[in-house]
């Protein structure tokens, strides 16, 4: 099974050299920048997405920038909060 997170980064583009526009310029190429930049492309925007290294070469690469869905909490805290039944439920949802 192939995994992009196991394959080696692309070589690192050139640095910037004049002047380049667009509408919207993102400044970091990690996990979120990458997919805000493909999301408003994809809806039409003129977008720039800006990284100084590799495009997820940092934290973002190695932890997926800890995005999480559900709760935040311990498993304990979080059932003194919302109760047994709906921690439960949100912690196998996440």
């Amino acid at each position: 099974m192939s995994s992009p997170w196991l394959e080696e980064p692309s070589p690192p583009r050139g640095s910037l050299e004049g002047e380049e526009t667009c509408s919207i310029a993102i400044v970091g190429g990690g996990l979120v920048g990458v997919a805000v930049a493909w999301y408003l492309a994809k809806a039409g925007c003129d977008v720039a997405l800006v990284e100084r290294g590799t495009l997820a070469g940092g934290a973002t690469g190695r932890s997926n920038g800890f995005l999480l869905e559900g709760i935040h909490h311990y498993y304990a805290k979080a059932k003194g909060i919302h109760g047994e039944e709906k921690t439960r439920t949100l912690w196998e949802l996440s």
